[in-house]
């Protein structure tokens, strides 16, 4: 027990000290970064009123619900920087590992990206808090989180046989927008869709904007909003519907979120098309009482004559990738 409680307690201290370090490290290299959150932060809950009626309870699993309820608590009214290491965000889309596994991640990535690429794609933002890995410095200021991000990007590229070739990306859940970041690194000219519920759309908007500047982010708050090319587009779920048309991309990509989708929301995927996506990139865990249509998405592809790949996720082998 004495032991227990003692590897608990260097645990907990070391996590602290590596959050300082990354903190103090990636504010040095993004300034810019740390004075548009001051500045944005200030603005989210009024950002989320906006948008907050924006549900469609039509696709709303009753994981997106409770979810969505924790992380309401977390961040209104005003987030932290650290906002990664709110206990919302570390059960879902977030870690706090020190050590994690990730070398087979860099494996695969090194498959398709030069290594000067990949430090420069791994490179991470100041926005959230992020544990550095400390084995990259200096090469690369990186998380798992980047890493794997990276590795989705790489099944992006996979797929449509460069990502410089395609000009719009829709995606099913975002996440804090980790992947579009990453994706409009390799192609800055990308329009990209992000779908995703109220509060993890002002997320989204929050970080995106605050690394990439006000300028590069479109959250749609009405149907006159409209996709403005060449921008990042968070669409709240609410408006699916009504802009299925303008939503139409060269790729669709959904990592854990269609697949944590209710059978009506995997329906209308299937029913729209993807979007027309002519590629996609969709990551599924195993099914569970939890996620009861985790595994349909390979059905969707049979069904629809899609020839696609399909791999295990590195490290998390009981996670599956499916890309055409």
């Amino acid at each position: 027990m004495v032991k227990k409680i003692s590897r608990r307690l260097r645990r907990i201290i070391m996590t602290y000290y590596i959050k300082i370090i990354s903190f103090r490290l990636l504010k040095k290299i993004n300034q810019e970064q740390f004075y548009l959150f001051k500045i944005n932060k200030i603005d989210f809950y009024k950002q989320y009123k906006s948008i907050a009626s924006r549900i469609d309870s039509d696709f709303l699993h009753e994981t997106w619900g409770e979810f969505s309820v924790s992380l309401e608590k977390d961040f209104l009214p005003t987030p932290k920087i650290s906002f990664f290491h709110y206990k919302s965000m570390l059960k879902t889309m977030t870690g706090d590992d020190c050590y994690p596994k990730y070398q087979e991640f860099i494996d695969k990535i090194l498959k398709v990206y030069q290594e000067d690429e990949m430090y420069d794609l791994l490179t991470e933002d100041l926005i959230g808090g992020i544990m550095i890995i400390k084995e990259f410095e200096p090469a690369s200021l990186t998380s798992l989180g980047r890493i794997v991000h990276v590795y989705q990007a790489s099944l992006c590229e996979n797929a449509t046989n460069g990502i410089k070739n395609i000009s719009t990306i829709t995606e099913w859940g975002g996440g804090f927008g980790g992947l579009a970041r990453v994706l409009k690194k390799v192609n800055s000219n990308l329009t990209y869709n992000i779908i995703d519920i109220p509060i993890v759309c002002t997320i989204q908007w929050l970080y995106l904007s605050s690394v990439l500047g006000n300028d590069a982010v479109n959250l749609v708050a009405s149907i006159s909003d409209g996709i403005v090319p060449g921008k990042i587009n968070i669409i709240p779920i609410g408006f699916v519907k009504e802009m299925r048309n303008e939503l139409s991309c060269d790729l669709f990509v959904s990592a854990w979120a269609l697949s944590e989708s209710n059978i009506d929301a995997q329906k209308y995927i299937d029913h729209v098309n993807m979007f027309n996506a002519t590629h996609g990139v969709l990551i599924h865990q195993h099914l569970s009482n939890r996620h009861p249509y985790a595994e349909n998405l390979k059905a969707i592809l049979i069904k629809k004559d899609i020839k696609y790949c399909t791999e295990n996720v590195p490290v998390w082998n009981t996670e599956r990738v499916l890309y055409w």
